[in-house]
């Protein structure tokens, strides 16, 4: 992503770009791989290690992006899951005072509830799972550098 700032003052940004997104380890790899490869293998070296920052950029921004997603499902879950809880407070009250106008009510909100959170909890599941692999390959390929 490149950043262009408007100028603001005697200084003009203006023409500036700023790679917000880069890497910092990019300019390591290609360095070390210059040096230990002979000459003439420089450039598929160079290659390869953009490749391999490219690989190792997305898998990060991936994991970010799983573990917010999993942040939210979980913060999601557990407000369906209260409200469900909620509900299911009022069906017992409902059921206490013999109120069958309110019990029918409880009881599909309750029902309806429930489901969603079982729905939230499976998510938040198979985010967990995700962050879980990204993580391990995120590491796998740091350790390819």
């Amino acid at each position: 992503m490149v950043a262009t700032f408007p100028s603001s003052s005697n200084n003009d940004f203006s023409s500036q770009n700023l790679n917000v997104g880069a890497m910092p380890a990019a300019g390591t790899a290609r360095g070390i791989a210059a040096r230990t490869i002979p000459q003439g293998d420089t450039e598929k070296v160079q290659g390869k290690a953009v490749t391999l920052d490219t690989q190792g950029w997305e898998l990060h921004r991936a994991s970010v992006d799983a573990i917010a997603a999993r942040k939210i499902a979980q913060r999601d879950y557990k407000k369906v899951q209260a409200e469900a809880d909620r509900w299911e407070r009022r069906l017992q009250r409902a059921l206490k005072d013999d109120h069958e106008d309110l019990l029918h009510e409880a009881l599909l909100h309750r029902n309806a509830f429930r489901d969603r959170a079982r729905q939230l909890k499976a998510l938040v599941e198979r985010h967990s799972i995700q962050v879980s692999t990204l993580k391990s390959q995120l590491a796998f390929w740091e350790n390819q550098l």
